[in-house]
């Protein structure tokens, strides 16, 4: 179970360093990534995310147990819907709106259930809020909180997994 994790990991770190290098900028959301990609591979970031999560389930499954299965259950059909839609550029797109904050909830329940120490990690959206790097219009952090916070769910999730 470790090694897929793990292998989830490294094709985080893959596709999102891909994509800050071809764009030269960090995205304002995961999501956004999706329209760094040419028009022929729109949909190379459904798969992405949708590997990342499938590769995180059997862990979920394996360490929350079975009263708290659910939860990794919910997490990852939220995610799965999230990366299903996010080809709607300049509109309301509650749909994916929903389904993404609400991985990023049940995300966040499964590290409570496994290792609520790593939500700690929520110090680094905190660190960035306080220091003003999100507002400051000269950071490469500007208007980068939805991204920050992304990543500190997918970091403590990882985190709690790997120390479970």
């Amino acid at each position: 179970m470790i090694t897929l994790v793990i292998l989830s990991i490294v094709l985080v770190v893959l596709y999102v360093g891909i994509t800050i290098y071809f764009t030269k900028s960090i995205p304002i959301s995961v999501s956004a990534m999706v329209y760094a990609l040419p028009a022929a591979g729109k949909y190379l970031w459904t798969v992405w995310i949708w590997a990342v999560a499938m590769l995180l389930v059997p862990a979920l499954m394996e360490k929350l147990g079975s009263y708290w299965q659910f939860l990794g259950f919910l997490f990852a059909a939220c995610i799965l819907f999230c990366g299903a839609i996010p080809l709607v550029k300049h509109e309301k797109n509650t749909a994916h709106n929903i389904t993404g904050t609400a991985s990023g909830v049940f995300s966040q329940a499964c590290v409570l259930v496994l290792s609520p120490w790593w939500f700690a990690a929520w110090l680094i959206l905190l660190f960035f809020v306080l220091t003003g790097k999100t507002k400051d219009i000269h950071s490469i952090w500007y208007d980068k909180t939805i991204t920050i916070a992304e990543a500190v769910c997918y970091i403590s999730l990882v985190g709690s997994l790997l120390c479970k």
